[in-house]
């Protein structure tokens, strides 16, 4: 009895090591289970997280190759205006009609010129003070007070003079203003040919001086006119006194008293003559009082 109880026990705790032993590996496999499902859910976490910040990454690569690409065609799209805006200016100011010339600020030294500027003055003008191209004593001190008042008001100056260049007089219209050259401020000086208006102006004044002329001359016919009807009467009445102191001279009825009275008469046709010739000089006359 005692054998089998001890043989009982034996197997009882033998069974009870196997069946610890086996809930033990089965604690470490549900723990290794447990672990490699944590590891997995970290992984793919990590993976998850690896893809999102890779499609973060994808997205702002995206957008900055976009931006750039924005950027790239504003810069070129600015570079070619700029470009055509300086090829434009570059064009319009070689090939103006009217001289242009930029000088300095400082000593008036001419850095650029035109091509019209070349052909006004005749000569290369590069590097020359700009007073130097006016010979006339009192054009080129025209000029500096131009210059001076310029610099003192910061306003645009217009003036007109006959530009002496080669024994040649062309009349010009000067104008000078401040603008920004290379970074620098510079005196711009235009010369706006004026020949054509200056001729137009001369005929013009001929035209106005003949017709003063013509209304002058009618003026003085009419007033001959008016002279000569003026005139008619008294120069019949002289004559038929005249007449009458020859019948009375031939017939001896001249005497004193009627010679008197004849010689009066005729002195007051002569005074009413004059009077006449003295009221239309009068008329005809320049006055300053308004009438």
């Amino acid at each position: 009895m005692k054998g089998n109880e001890m043989e009982w026990l034996t197997n009882w705790n033998e069974n009870y090591s196997l069946a610890i032993l086996f809930f033990g590996l089965a604690i470490c496999f549900f723990g290794v289970i447990v672990y490699l499902f944590m590891n997995y859910r970290r992984l793919l976490g990590e993976i998850k997280n690896k893809e999102k910040l890779e499609n973060e990454l994808l997205n702002k690569n995206t957008r900055i190759e976009s931006l750039s690409k924005e950027l790239a065609n504003q810069i070129e799209y600015e570079i070619a205006q700029r470009l055509k805006s300086d090829y434009t200016h570059e064009y319009l100011f070689e090939n103006s009609l009217n001289a242009i010339i930029l000088t300095q600020d400082e000593d008036l030294k001419i850095i650029r010129r035109n091509r019209a500027a070349l052909k006004l003055f005749g000569k290369e003008i590069l590097n020359h003070n700009i007073l130097e191209l006016f010979s006339d004593k009192a054009h080129k001190k025209s000029v500096f007070e131009k210059i001076t008042q310029l610099k003192t008001s910061r306003l645009r100056q217009n003036f007109r003079l006959d530009l002496c260049v080669e024994d040649s007089i062309t009349p010009v219209v000067v104008s000078i203003y401040f603008m920004n050259f290379a970074q620098k401020i510079t005196l711009y000086f235009a010369f706006v040919d004026i020949s054509d208006i200056a001729k137009l102006e001369n005929e013009l004044h001929n035209k106005r001086i003949a017709l003063m002329q013509k209304n002058k001359e009618e003026a003085m016919g009419k007033m001959l006119g008016n002279i000569a009807h003026q005139w008619k009467q008294p120069l019949n009445s002289l004559y038929l006194l005249c007449q009458n102191l020859k019948e009375m001279h031939q017939f001896d009825e001249l005497n004193s008293e009627n010679f008197e009275k004849y010689i009066r008469m005729m002195a007051q046709q002569i005074d009413f003559m004059s009077k006449t010739i003295e009221a239309f000089r009068e008329f005809y006359s320049p006055s300053k009082n308004k009438e």
